[in-house]
């Protein structure tokens, strides 16, 4: 995932931020996140999407 930037954040405030590079492809339509409680999703499917756009920075 050469896209994705990882890093610590400090949950103490209930607060999660993610940041991403938009691959440079004609072609690129959109992100989509998934978000489930307890556990990952196992599919794009499962959970709620909390957001799908080309915006790379979503709090």
């Amino acid at each position: 995932m050469e896209h994705l930037e990882i890093g610590y954040f400090d949950l103490m405030d209930q607060t999660v931020v993610l940041k991403w590079t938009n691959p440079p492809i004609e072609t690129f339509e959109r992100v989509r996140i998934v978000r489930l409680e307890e556990e990952s999703p196992g599919s794009i499917d499962e959970g709620e999407e909390v957001y799908a756009g080309k915006f790379p920075v979503e709090e």
